[in-house]
């Protein structure tokens, strides 16, 4: 039940200091009648598809509790509490009395049942839940093959019984349904603008609310938030091997809110029944339980039931969904360890209550609906293993949770909603907030969800489901006032479910300024100047487009500076928040979010890939023959992560034009940096080209970071954007970091432009992929990021400092120096080594790390710069290095392809360098 915690006051104040709504739209079409104590009750016609609005009508069962003080009324609040398949109107009369009196007073509270569930149109797949319950299995999810077979059988009766009695309503329960169906409410309400709270699985229904009307929302709350891309469809095709609920790492965060539940009851002593090593005794219990079931019986009544280790978990799972629920489960394996180790007090097990797993058709008529999951079931076996592997008590449960929609009706969800997530909207405002959420880890609402812009992210430390849940009584000191300071926040999402953007909240800056005369930092102040003059002539020649440059030393900005357009045809100059696709200035990013994983034992550098990625194992080296007819011969060494990390490991580009195996690369449709087909895909076909040199002994650039993302994917068991998100990203603070652009920052994106092989003037470039005005579907490692200088600033003196920034280590400093130094066989340079082709970065005296260029010897490349200096640069002439000796960083951003036009880098290397005049 909610209860009035302080939590409340959060909501309070983001519901209730948003621009008030507009004015009614009309009286309405709802005819309310009394019904319950306090409440109205009404019903209203829906189509049930959508697609035909005046074919066939259902009804949605509404109920309200009317605002206390009607002069300051604002509107409805529509609150949708989860499940799915919960009864909005049951929760509506056992809890809209403890939201904060203030929603009370300014809102009409409205709940409602979502189609197909309890008062309104219902799929009814049994004649009496007598039938219902014939076919369920008598456990709460299977552990053994024997209990496997018997859940398979009970789910495909109850999609055969869906099937055959379930129709029409059972192909129409999507979320993308019910979220028309709002629209439909919203109108018939009066309200000009949708108020809408939601709950868990009802975060779901409001940010797909959001991208089907992103601007008839004045405002969203939805707390206990699921990442929409991972519950839908999941990432890299992982709806294929992976049922949804595994793949949101659910048992994750009931893991830990069980570990919470624990440290609580030991801390709580004698006021906790289950207190002293609870954790430990808690899995004596676990161990008992799984060498197989016991007779127990309930001291109160005499009744004797069998209790297994499934039902260990199932009754855990059920209590720590709500914190008001814990005293009970303390009490309850207080008394089972009593009977089991015959020791103690007889003390009553009764059964703790339990709020999950929901049962009965509604469930998976939602789900089943909404999410993409295997259609085999060895699949699901499978999955239950790994996850075990991996997560712990809850892996099995969760991973079975929604095993209905392996052989759920194919015609359901058909009207789904599976993304963009990246709807823009009118809105004054929208926010998320998370706790430790069983069911629901945390990133789900700092990494991707809700992807829509302007939703303030709110992550909470606190206990239990949601925070106006009895959870909630744990965030003490929220009455209204802005979050407090120590808030975290992901912010203002602009359409990245890899990362936030420039979130208002935490006040980051979008431009990088000056923080020292130069001269204080040792540079001579009109050298400085002559950085900006001899760029300049490059855009008053008509041959850039416009430009942005970042020099710092010691830490501290010493020049910044933007020049020209950043879209010609449309006169818009460079800004300092103007937005860059930084191309393979991705990969030093992906070769740190790696290296933080090796830093945690999960791999080692010399590990072979086949290890997490199989298809890489066996592999064959071209040796002779054209593209119709290679002849290969076995690798004589396995390709190992260092080899990634060098771009050593013998794959390549197609784009490079330079050898046969190049050609096999576009003659498999690998010939651009953005195929049609998603990481893990991507670098299967990968692992079917013949590598072009023996791994270790040679050196070409390459797809190789790429195929470290997705060995990083496999080792994290996250996708690649949320392990760079978690890793990287948010630690740093690089709050521009994007993979595509929406309409609010599309006039920020620099528009990408190619040399003209005649005259070198810049020329609008033709390819769609490039444009990052959509989702790509390869979400790559070596490529596709779009930044901020301020972004990739913070990224640079992280470097700098040797794996910290502000007080946040993302690296340690062995690490940083480790990857900066040259990994090349016999410490040879690039140009002994190279197999040709494009690079970015000069050849001689140049070594190569684990993902940056790195300068052994500045003569023979005739530049002045220091040896140990690292750097990289990206297709669209972008560049950065630093220098750990005389501790310089330089940021180059513009967007003309190749990089290799014009000597941009070695110029300002000559120009920052000459202005140096001291240490």
């Amino acid at each position: 039940m909610i209860r009035r915690a302080a939590a409340g006051g959060v909501v309070v104040a983001l519901l209730l200091t948003l621009s008030p709504a507009p004015a009614s739209a009309g009286p309405g079409s709802v005819r309310w009648t009394p019904c319950a104590a306090g409440f109205d009750c009404a019903s209203v016609s829906v189509p049930l598809d959508h697609d035909r609005p005046r074919g066939e009508q259902i009804t949605i069962a509404l109920t309200r509790m009317r605002a206390t003080d009607p002069q300051r009324r604002l509107g409805s609040l529509l609150v949708n509490p989860g499940g799915p398949g919960l009864s909005g109107v049951a929760f509506a009369r056992t809890n809209f009395g403890d939201l904060p009196a203030e929603l009370q007073a300014r809102f009409d509270l409205v709940g409602f049942d979502s189609r197909g569930l309890a008062g309104s149109t219902a799929l009814r797949c049994y004649e009496s839940a007598e039938q219902a319950g014939a076919d369920r299995a008598p456990f709460h999810y299977p552990e053994t093959p024997a209990e496997e077979n018997v859940w398979r059988q009970a789910d495909d009766k109850m999609s055969a019984a869906c099937t055959e009695r379930g129709a029409p309503i059972v192909d129409h329960m999507s979320s993308a349904e019910v979220a028309r169906d709002l629209e439909r409410l919203r109108i018939a309400l009066g309200d000009r603008k949708l108020t809408y709270l939601g709950y868990s699985y009802g975060s779901l229904l409001g940010q797909t609310y959001a991208n089907l009307f992103p601007d008839n929302f004045r405002a969203l709350v939805i707390d206990g938030v699921i990442d929409p891309v991972v519950a839908t469809r999941g990432p890299a095709g992982a709806a294929r091997t992976t049922p949804t609920a595994s793949r949101m790492a659910a048992a994750r965060g009931a893991g830990r809110t069980l570990a919470e539940f624990f440290r609580v009851c030991d801390a709580a002593g004698s006021a906790c029944d289950f207190s002293g090593r609870s954790s430990a005794r808690f899995a004596r219990l676990a161990d008992r339980l799984r060498a197989g079931p016991v007779d127990i019986v309930d001291p109160s009544t005499g009744a004797t039931r069998t209790f297994r280790y499934n039902d260990l978990i199932g009754t855990a799972l059920g209590a720590i969904f709500n914190a008001a629920g814990w005293p009970a489960l303390a009490r309850f394996l207080a008394g089972l360890e009593s009977q089991l180790e015959s020791t103690g007090p007889r003390v009553s097990i009764k059964a703790v209550p339990e709020e999950y797993p929901n049962e009965g058709e509604g469930k998976p008529g939602v789900a089943c609906s909404d999410t993409v999951n295997p259609r085999s079931f060895a699949v699901w076996q499978d999955a239950a293993d790994r996850a075990e592997r991996e997560y712990g008590y809850f892996a099995r449960i969760y991973n079975w949770v929604w095993s209905q929609c392996r052989s759920w009706p194919a015609s359901a969800g058909q009207d789904s909603y599976h993304g963009p997530w990246t709807g823009t909207h009118g809105g004054d405002g929208a926010d998320r907030r998370q706790l430790l959420r069983p069911g629901h880890p945390v990133r789900g609402c700092r990494g991707r969800g809700p992807a829509a812009p302007q939703f303030a992210a709110a992550v909470v430390r606190g206990m239990g489901s949601c925070c106006l849940s009895p959870a909630g009584q744990r965030l003490r000191g929220h009455t209204g006032e802005p979050l407090p300071a120590d808030r975290e926040a992901t912010g203002a999402g602009h359409g990245v479910p890899t990362g936030p953007a420039l979130p208002a909240l935490t006040g980051a800056v979008s431009g990088v300024e000056v923080e020292e005369d130069p001269a204080a930092l040792g540079f001579v102040g009109d050298r400085m100047a002559a950085i900006d003059r001899h760029f300049r002539r490059y855009v008053d020649d008509g041959l850039l487009p416009g430009w942005q440059i970042v020099v710092t030393r010691h830490g501290r900005v010493a020049h910044s500076s933007v020049y020209g357009q950043r879209d010609l045809a449309a006169g818009t100059p460079v800004e300092a928040d103007t937005l860059w696709r930084i191309f393979s200035m991705t990969k030093p990013i992906t070769s740190v979010a790696a290296m933080t994983l090796w830093e945690e034992g999960r791999f080692q550098l010399t590990d072979e890939i086949s290890r997490w990625l199989p298809a890489f194992a066996d592999m064959r080296v071209y040796d002779r023959g054209s593209a119709l007819k290679p002849y290969t011969v076995p690798a004589a060494e396995p390709i190992r992560v260092w080899h990634l990390l060098s771009h050593t490991a013998g794959l390549t580009y197609g784009f490079m034009h330079t050898s046969v195996v190049d050609q096999l690369y576009r003659n498999a449709g690998l010939d651009v940096t953005d195929p049609a087909l998603d990481l893990a895909t991507t670098v299967d076909r990968y692992a079917q080209m013949p590598l072009l040199f023996q791994p270790g002994t040679a050196w070409g650039y390459s797809v190789a970071t790429d195929v470290l993302a997705r060995l990083v994917e496999v080792v994290a068991g996250q996708d690649f954007d949320t392990v760079l998100t978690e890793r990287v990203l948010t630690p740093l603070k690089m709050t521009g970091v994007r993979r595509w652009v929406t309409a609010p920052d599309a006039t920020r994106l620099a528009t990408l432009y190619a040399a003209d092989p005649t005259t070198g003037r810049p020329v609008p470039a033709e390819e769609p992929a490039w444009q990052a005005l959509r989702p790509p579907e390869l979400r790559a490692g070596g490529h596709g990021l779009i930044c901020t200088a301020a972004d990739y600033h913070r990224f640079t003196q992280m470097l700098l400092n040797g794996g910290e920034l502000d007080g946040r280590r993302v690296l340690g400093s062995r690490t940083v120096r480790l990857m900066t130094r040259n990994h090349l066989p016999g410490g040879q340079d690039l140009a002994a080594l190279s197999t040709g082709g494009f690079a970015e970065t000069s050849l001689e005296g140049v070594g190569f790390g684990l993902g940056f260029a790195v300068t052994q010897d500045p003569v023979p490349g005739r530049s002045s710069n220091n040896a140990g200096e690292f750097s990289w640069g990206g297709l669209a002439s972008t560049t950065f290095w630093v220098d750990p000796v005389d501790r310089v960083t330089a940021l180059f951003f513009t967007q003309l392809m190749p990089s290799s036009t014009y000597p941009l880098r070695q110029q300002l290397g000559q120009l920052v360098y000459s202005a140096l005049a001291a240490g």
